[in-house]
């Protein structure tokens, strides 16, 4: 018995010896290129695409500036590729538009560049637009700054300077608190990385951040902010590591035999597309991440650039491009054309039409000039005439404020204030209501609406003017109740809060519960000076 428990204990023994020395299993190209694989077979269905060149061509050109610019940026990344049309679009797009985002003024300007662009646009963005918005518009500076741009205001040695002195005493950075944030400080370490080699102290100062990282990393591999461990989280850490060269193997970044990979899959659903959390449903902005997270990781492996640095060899093809219909900016005011209006009014106006089409008719005869030409002229005027009233929508202030949308499936109620109490004192203005509160309610909510969804109805019920930019899952909100963003100072605009914390999502992914209060605040400072209180107390 003594002998065969000395065997029983060597084999053991030995078999534990294998466990603990086999090591993590490689993550290689062939597994990542398999998962950006997916995402991609998911977008080309979604958006009707049978090709990436279509896709770009396509779905991509035709929401430049409004959704489109991560799609585009890791696509370039990804290979060769005809983006003629998409540029076209997003050089129209910022040409005709003013952008008040310092930081949107950035994203535009990589996408130009990534996408073989060489347009005014980078060089003055890059002039004016780092240290608008803080932290987040010197890194994006300093991305265009890594691809050749130069700036007399703006230098790579200006923008990692203002960078570093915002180092937190924890060893990495984050917007409005004293304590790192995840993803913040993994941006932030994506644009310092090509620096590293030439600065000593910065050298350190990044070793310090990815040690930060490595302790926050959680059991399954994955990241947290603000308390929820989330895709996006894990994904700026994975093209953070691959700026640096740092593998999925690395030990300071496996975490109870799971990688960052294992973590990033944990949040990729059936259909290949990726979820902000785990069992919850489609994000938009977590399977876009999570192909600049392939993209960004495949080129590593393979010897390329960082994710940021655009290849050179890239160039605009095809002089004439076909006409592309950029995506409007959304606005709901007073005065204006708004969605949604009923039909009604359309039957009268295409009458109308026809009714002036028989006069017109009537004249000609009297004066004995119904000839072919001028026929099929007036056919052709009263054609088009017809189909604009059938795709545009209009309707009175009378008829869209006020209105109330029905809930034929509540699942919950919350609430919703909008508050600019921050700039009381500070304006005059006839539109800022002497206790800063612009509007309170509560509204009902049915299964899968967003934080954008309540502010937009609650805009229609008590007459808010409201104006938004880009596809209402990816809204950015800068204006409300005629208060926009950069109006008291380069920091001050729209923030919202759920239960009193941040969220890290867009307001348009943001998905309700039954109960969530939520708060819309006009901030001076990015969101510092707006309190927020410990997530653990929802």
């Amino acid at each position: 018995m003594k002998r065969l428990i000395s065997v029983l204990l060597s084999a053991l023994s030995v078999c534990l010896f294998i466990i603990c020395a086999t090591p993590v299993q490689a993550i290689g190209l062939d597994e990542v290129t398999a998962v950006s694989e997916g995402i991609i077979a998911y977008k080309l269905k979604s958006d009707n695409a049978d090709s990436i060149q279509s896709l770009i061509k396509g779905p991509l050109a035709e929401k430049a500036g409004a959704s489109s610019e991560w799609y585009a940026i890791a696509l370039s990344q990804m290979g060769e590729y005809d983006f003629s049309a998409y540029n076209k679009a997003l050089s129209e797009y910022v040409s005709d538009k003013e952008i008040r985002s310092a930081t949107t003024r950035e994203k535009y300007a990589l996408s130009l560049i990534a996408t073989g662009g060489d347009h005014p646009y980078i060089a003055e963005t890059l002039e004016s637009s780092p240290g608008e918005q803080g932290i987040m518009s010197y890194i994006y500076g300093l991305h265009i700054i890594s691809n050749g741009y130069t700036s007399e205001k703006n230098t790579a040695e200006k923008l990692i300077g203002k960078i570093v002195s915002l180092v937190r005493t924890d060893g990495g950075w984050s917007i409005n608190s004293e304590s790192s944030d995840v993803d913040v400080t993994a941006m932030t370490l994506q644009a310092l990385a090509p620096y590293r080699e030439t600065n000593e102290e910065l050298n350190s100062i990044i070793e310090g951040a990815v040690i930060l990282l490595s302790e926050r990393q959680l059991e399954n591999g994955d990241f947290s902010s603000y308390g929820v461990p989330n895709c996006e989280s894990t994904t700026q850490v994975i093209i953070a590591l691959s700026a640096l060269g740092i593998t999925a193997e690395d030990e300071r970044f496996i975490k109870n035999g799971n990688s960052i990979f294992d973590g990033l899959k944990g949040y990729m659903l059936p259909d290949g597309s990726f979820s902000h959390e785990k069992g919850k449903s489609f994000s938009d902005m977590a399977t876009v991440q999570a192909f600049s997270a392939c993209v960004a990781y495949e080129r590593m492996l393979s010897g390329k650039t960082p994710f940021y640095i655009f290849d050179k060899d890239i160039e605009a093809k095809a002089e004439t491009q076909t006409e592309v219909e950029t995506e409007p900016v959304h606005t709901e005011e007073k005065d204006e054309s708004v969605k949604d209006a009923p039909i009604s009014y359309k039957v009268f106006v295409i009458g109308a039409l026809a009714a002036i089409a028989v006069i017109i008719v009537i004249i000609l005869a009297v004066l004995k000039k119904c000839n072919r030409k001028n026929m099929l002229f007036l056919a052709i005027l009263t054609a088009l005439g017809i189909v604009f009233v059938l795709v545009t929508n209009f309707s009175s202030p009378e008829s869209y404020y006020g209105e109330e949308a029905v809930k034929n499936n509540p699942v919950g109620t919350v609430e919703i204030t909008v508050s600019c109490e921050k700039i009381l004192g500070k304006t005059d203005a006839d539109y800022v209501p002497d206790d800063g509160i612009i509007l309170k309610g509560s509204f009902a909510f049915e299964e899968g609406e967003t934080v954008f969804d309540i502010l937009v109805e609650a805009a229609k019920k008590y007459g808010v003017q409201l104006e938004y930019t880009g596809t209402p899952q990816m809204a950015y909100v800068s204006g409300i109740n005629y208060l926009y963003e950069f109006d008291f100072g380069d920091l001050s605009g729209w923030v919202y809060h759920v239960n009193g914390v941040s969220p890290s999502v867009s307001c348009g992914e943001y998905k309700l519960s039954d109960g969530d209060r939520i708060e819309w605040h006009y901030t001076l400072d990015l969101g510092n000076d707006i309190e927020q209180v410990n997530n653990e107390a929802f």
